[in-house]
């Protein structure tokens, strides 16, 4: 394993400086004062930086409509020299704050001390280079290494190259015209985070020429389906006459030595949430990282306010299909965990974008984790309810697009017909979404109607998952009810759930 040297903040002094009376450039009447613009520049840092750089955060707020361009360098504070390119551009069209991230690969400087300088320029005059605005702030890097990044339950970091003494996976790959061969080749391939070996993967077997391989299970746990591998130990031993690339990032095979699949980890941190991201280091380039950091504060913020509760902060992880070894990858534990899988760059183009794939299912998680702080008024089966609700609440918040609501379940029930069809062997989703589709018919899913679902009036114990019980029918009666203000069992009467009749019918027959 290749030792790697990484830079991070050991003291960070964080400088504000306001500064107050800033002549914008543009012409103003003579009659006139011009403008003026408060600029305050702050710089910030997480807990500690992932790959080999100082990443921060400049903070910029005026208190007037100012044109500008922020500029960052590093600066050797030994040599007075850049030592590195400007980090970014943005405008500032109207009064407010905007904050941005960036990362500083330093060179390093004989006492180890930089200075960072931010910059704002007019954009009025472009040809006039005068300085609007100018703030500094010190702090100091040194060697150390990267911090341990978290990781999903189902994952762990491998002690030693065999992962505890594990037999590595062996896997044969042929052509499809002769899937009995036996390679003369092969290559050890470890998945590595931020240059430690974890002891699961998830790969696809990829062939650039576009003809057909056939991967074959020879030993060592874990499964082969089509072309993909699904790895429960720790390195694989990956066996191919065929020049194939591993991964969804297309990573060439070193023949006869190993093969690293390399992942990395940045971590951004907030008072909602303390946000890692995995991903490939050809991935994720750009201000992904921030935007899902920033969306998933967004979603904790406003359901966190539907509901009415404040769990704490939440700690997320988002991760590529190559973590998610463990079925669909998005968990909630319960006790302020989120596993999301944002699965990988085809099936991410298919739908869009990174958001469309994962945000609407985080929505999803994080009512789990308010329906936690809550399970004590759901006794009995909830598994049902809490998953229906979830969806429910997402939808109701505006985080999660109708089709993933309904009308068709998971196993293609279409909800408009109602939810008998269920019945045998209910998938939860399903089972849990339908009554709920029903009230959204009915016009009555609103944000109010959900938060009192989730903390209802009456402590009602029923099997969710039993959509031929009239205790469940006769308790989503009243839950619902009270919820909307209304008599809803025409919603449960339209699920085909059975029930007492009516709400004080209902209310009578579970001894309220």
């Amino acid at each position: 394993m290749t030792q790697r040297t990484t830079f991070s903040t050991a003291y960070l002094f964080v400088a504000t400086l306001v500064v107050i009376g800033l002549s914008l450039l543009h012409q103003v009447a003579s009659a006139h004062q011009p403008p003026t613009v408060a600029l305050e520049v702050s710089l910030s840092a997480p807990e500690y930086q992932p790959d080999e750089a100082v990443t921060g955060e400049v903070q910029i707020t005026t208190s007037e409509p100012l044109v500008g361009r922020v500029r960052v360098v590093a600066i050797d504070e030994a040599t007075g020299l850049r030592v590195y390119r400007e980090l970014f551009s943005v405008r500032f069209r109207r009064a407010g704050t905007k904050r941005i991230p960036f990362t500083v690969v330093p060179t390093p400087a004989p006492n180890n001390s930089y200075r960072v300088v931010a910059t704002l320029f007019s954009l009025d005059a472009p040809h006039d280079r005068t300085r609007l605005a100018k703030a500094t702030t010190e702090f100091s890097v040194h060697a150390a290494e990267t911090p341990i990044a978290p990781l999903p339950f189902w994952l762990s970091y491998c002690a030693d190259p065999t992962c505890g003494g594990q037999p590595p996976l062996v896997v044969n790959v042929c052509p499809e015209t002769n899937p009995s061969c036996s390679p003369s080749r092969q290559t050890t391939v470890v998945p590595l985070l931020d240059g430690r070996q974890i002891n699961q993967v998830l790969f696809p077997i990829q062939n650039p020429n576009g003809t057909g391989v056939t991967a074959t299970l020879v030993s060592g746990s874990g499964s082969v389906i089509g072309s993909l591998v699904l790895s429960r130990t720790s390195p694989v031993i990956l066996k191919s006459d065929v020049d194939v690339t591993l991964s969804y990032y297309n990573v060439s095979p070193v023949w006869g030595g190993t093969t690293n699949l390399e992942f990395v980890s940045v971590t951004l941190t907030s008072a909602e949430v303390v946000t890692t991201v995995y991903r490939h280091p050809t991935f994720l380039v750009n201000d992904e990282v921030t935007q899902l950091h920033d969306r998933s504060r967004e979603i904790i913020s406003v359901e966190s306010q539907i509901a009415g509760i404040d769990p704490g902060q939440m700690h997320a992880i988002f991760m590529p299909s190559e973590f998610a070894t463990l079925g669909e990858g998005n968990f909630s534990t319960g006790n302020l965990n989120i596993f999301m899988n944002y699965a990988n760059p085809p099936y991410i183009d298919a739908l869009g974008s990174i958001y469309a794939v994962v945000m609407p299912r985080f929505a999803h998680e994080y009512v789990h984790e308010l329906f936690s702080e809550v399970a004590q008024s759901h006794p009995g089966n909830y598994d049902c309810l809490n998953e229906g609700l979830a969806d429910a609440f997402a939808f109701a918040a505006g985080f999660l697009p109708e089709q993933d609501f309904g009308p068709v379940g998971l196993r293609g029930t279409d909800f408009n017909q109602g939810c008998a069809a269920i019945t045998q062997d209910p998938e939860i989703h399903d089972a849990g979404n339908c009554p709920f589709w029903q009230v959204h018919r009915l016009g009555q899913l609103s944000q109010s109607f959900v938060a009192s679902v989730l903390s209802p009036q009456h402590v009602i114990a029923f099997d969710s998952c039993n959509l031929t019980s009239a205790q469940t029918g006769n308790a989503l009666i009243v839950l619902f009810s009270e919820a909307a203000g209304v008599d809803m069992t025409q919603a449960i009467d339209m699920a085909e759930i059975p029930n007492a009749g009516s709400y004080e019918a209902a209310k009578q027959a579970l001894g309220l």
